[in-house]
């Protein structure tokens, strides 16, 4: 079974922490945007960042 491995796009370690998460992106009127993906942070550099899998709208 193959898989995949993430890294850092600031300084390529594949030593990273993972977790899925949501996050409110924007709004539009009086709907917030979220996005469902996954939060990355290295333990090298401390960058993080977020992949974006989908996208709705709800309002709050």
């Amino acid at each position: 079974m193959g898989g995949f491995k993430l890294i850092c796009s600031q300084c390529g370690s594949d030593k990273v922490l993972e977790k899925s998460s949501e996050n409110k992106l924007d709004w539009i009127g009086d709907k917030a945007v979220y996005g469902e993906g996954i939060q990355i942070r290295c333990t090298e550099c401390d960058n993080e960042e977020f992949m974006i899998f989908r996208t709705w709208t709800r309002r709050d």
